[in-house]
């Protein structure tokens, strides 16, 4: 992480030179990644920055908070929530056997959903080179927060706590779901927020989350988006649009600080690739596994993701005479983002393909034309 930080890649290649840098660098480096201000995130590439003095009033302010959250999170843990675990394992029969075998592979999906919070949209949010440290700690606390916050808020609304929630593989394979509407969510919103706001921002959007999810589209209109193409990408990214329109430009109109670099661009196209891998369990997992349903809705996924990728390349070439960076990190995914509300569905291959090459273009064309001229 540290090396996608400008003053730390000078401080790397003075040392390769031998020559004697100020190792204080780095610590102002972190301390400016968890700053209170989101400024102080962008202003850490100075040289001339302080290193800092002790615990500021914003710290403690967000210390507090996220220890108040996690306590009330710790009460409610104690009060509705149970494991669900066989105790009696000395023996197995056919039907246990199938049933260890389906929690593994549910324990599989998880894995490649928890991969692509940390990981995936970790690094991808490091395309903005001023604010890539902190986008990659902060992107841990959204995604272990939402977890262990949506782990009780959304059964509230699937059941109103009329049984114990069950902590399970599943529950926490559905919580990550959850954090990458809030991860989405954030991406539109880098560098604006401070860590307390983000903070707020996990509770509140779980909240709501969880009544579009559980409320709306589960129980009152009947929707069973296995993908999150409605219920996560789709809310996410209208949440986050909405707070940064409320947000608003900087004071100055400008924006000095949404540039890439060389490092951040490549350091977000790895999470690009972790995405692209792992997409298939994201939308699978909600599927039993084993099934023929869950068998559709990985191929679907990988069928959709070949189109938008190969259609993302072409129309990059086509636009800009290159492949654009910001074009290839987010329009090759929109093929999985696209498919995922039919993805269990008996699609032809020419369907799910054709679906991933549309999302692609729609996105690649908008990356291009519309984020440009805006």
């Amino acid at each position: 992480c540290l090396v996608s930080h400008p003053a730390t890649l000078k401080l790397l290649a003075s040392r390769a030179m031998g020559t004697k840098e100020d190792v204080a660098v780095t610590e102002p480096l972190l301390a400016a990644a968890l700053s209170e201000e989101p400024q102080a995130q962008a202003a850490a590439s100075s040289e001339e920055i302080a290193a800092p003095q002790g615990p500021s009033s914003f710290s403690k302010s967000f210390a507090v908070l996220l220890v108040t959250v996690h306590c009330v999170a710790l009460v409610g843990f104690g009060l509705v929530a149970r494991a669900d675990f066989n105790e009696d394992s000395a023996t197995y029969d056919a039907e246990d056997a199938v049933a260890v075998a389906q929690r593994i592979q549910v324990y599989n999906y998880y894995v490649g959903v928890a991969l692509m919070m940390l990981i995936g949209f970790g690094y991808l949010m490091t395309f903005l080179a001023s604010y890539g440290l902190g986008a990659v700690g902060l992107t841990m606390l959204i995604t272990a927060l939402g977890v262990e916050v949506s782990l009780l808020i959304e059964p509230f609304f699937d059941n109103w706590w009329d049984t114990k929630v069950t902590i399970d593989t599943m529950a926490l394979f559905k919580a990550n779901l959850a954090a990458a509407a809030f991860l989405i969510s954030f991406g539109g919103n880098i560098g604006k927020l401070s860590p307390t706001q983000l903070v707020v921002m996990v509770v509140f959007e779980s909240i709501f989350y969880s009544v579009n999810n559980q409320r709306i589209l589960g129980h009152w209109l009947k929707v069973k988006d296995i993908g999150g193409t409605i219920s996560i990408h789709m809310f996410g990214a209208y949440y986050g649009l909405a707070m940064a329109w409320f947000l608003g430009l900087p004071p100055d109109g400008r924006r000095t600080k949404e540039k890439a670099s060389l490092v951040s661009d490549v350091i977000a196209f790895i999470g690009t690739l972790f995405l692209w891998l792992y997409w298939p369990s994201f939308v699978a997992g909600l599927a039993e596994p084993g099934t023929d349903e869950a068998e559709r809705a990985i191929t679907n996924t990988v069928l959709g993701l070949l189109g938008s990728t190969v259609v993302t390349f072409a129309v990059s070439a086509y636009c800009f005479g290159v492949f654009r960076p910001c074009d290839i990190q987010n329009a090759t995914l929109a093929g999985g983002v696209a498919i995922g509300a039919t993805a269990n569905l008996t699609l032809h291959p020419l369907g799910a393909l054709s679906i991933g090459s549309i999302a692609g273009l729609i996105s690649a064309v908008g990356f291009a034309k519309v984020q440009l001229s805006a």
